[in-house]
């Protein structure tokens, strides 16, 4: 299943704040890495982009799984959007939330 990963260009991280706006999806988004996940259920297949994006005990882009797309970046947060099968879905505080048309 192909899994794509986009990192806002100015994160508010969640934060609602007059100063701090949502970015706008797609325009304000940069597509930092691919990933084909093995598994075809696309909720998994979001956990596992969310994981293989982050940096743990090494720079997620050095992964064998993850095709980076940019030489480095920041860790997948609160904000950033995955798309799995052509449908986008923000990075929420507790799991992802569908992006509506």
């Amino acid at each position: 299943m192909k899994v794509e990963v986009y990192h806002a260009k100015e994160p508010n991280f969640g934060f609602k704040l007059a100063h701090f706006p949502d970015p706008k999806w797609p325009d304000e988004f940069t597509l930092v890495a691919e990933i084909n996940s093995p598994r075809n259920n696309p909720f998994d297949a979001l956990d596992d982009a969310y994981f293989l994006t982050n940096s743990i005990d090494k720079p997620w882009w050095e992964h064998k799984s993850v095709h980076a797309v940019v030489d480095r970046a920041r860790s997948t947060s609160v904000g950033d959007v995955i798309i799995v099968d052509k449908i986008p879905y923000k990075v929420t505080m507790v799991g992802f939330e569908k992006i509506p048309d």
